[in-house]
């Protein structure tokens, strides 16, 4: 695909939403394994079974599915609590 004059800048401006929305996403993400975690650990299931289920069903190293629960963790707790 050639770009046409004019359409660079228009192509940067969608690479950088883009680039945008999938920080959102992987902020999401850790977010949501904390959240797992958590509701795992309510239903009696170990960390470690948490752990493995995130790797295996999105495709991580379980050293990174436990990465994505502590900055998930630490995202929730910085958030106040809810009443």
């Amino acid at each position: 695909m050639v770009a046409v004059k004019g359409q660079v800048e228009e192509l940067l401006e969608l690479l950088t939403r883009a680039k945008q929305w999938r920080d959102v996403l992987t902020l999401k993400s850790f977010e949501l394994a904390a959240m797992y975690a958590r509701a795992g650990a309510r239903d009696g299931v170990a960390y470690a079974a948490s752990v493995a289920r995130i790797s295996l069903n999105c495709d991580v190293a379980e050293a990174e599915a436990k990465r994505w629960i502590a900055l998930g963790e630490a995202m929730l707790s910085a958030l106040p609590e809810s009443e």
